[in-house]
């Protein structure tokens, strides 16, 4: 587990849910944001879960939602998947550092699916896309100085 993901990750308690990677416990599924890893991933994109209302304790995104072409669809869809006072965790590249720009499209006929950030973010950014979705913010910050950024939120009061 990378520094950054320790961040969020004490909210991996109970049946969760991983948007990316696999890089975190308890996840009982993941969603490829990237259409189709196979092997016990759903092949979904990260908008659209497919798992039934209130069926996770959490949901983790580390380095995804960047990727996703509807952010405030997926936040939607987080928010319905989560149980009763259930969390997001989300880290993505910090959108205030001047590198971080949105990639050339032609680039993911090149190189795949990966190496194209759709969105950039600050943390208001963030903010605004989970609270607007029905989440109350619980924390965030820095994850990893000159990269990245956390967001933690929780369904109902924080």
């Amino acid at each position: 587990m990378r520094e950054e993901q320790e961040k969020i990750l004490h909210i991996c308690e109970g049946v969760g849910v991983e948007i990316g990677g696999g890089q975190f416990p308890n996840c009982k599924w993941r969603v490829d944001p990237y259409h189709g890893k196979g092997g016990g991933w759903i092949s979904r994109c990260g908008s659209d879960t497919g798992l039934p209302d209130e069926s996770v304790d959490f949901v983790v995104a580390s380095h995804s939602l960047e990727h996703i072409p509807d952010p405030h669809k997926a936040a939607a869809d987080w928010f319905r998947i989560l149980k009763s006072k259930g969390g997001v965790g989300v880290i993505v590249p910090n959108g205030a550092l001047s590198y971080w720009i949105k990639h050339d499209p032609r680039s993911v006929e090149k190189n795949g699916p990966g190496d194209q950030h759709l969105h950039t973010f600050t943390l208001e950014d963030l903010n605004k896309v989970f609270t607007e979705a029905g989440f109350v913010s619980v924390e965030n910050g820095i994850a990893l100085e000159k990269w990245s950024i956390f967001a933690i939120f929780r369904k109902g009061n924080a």
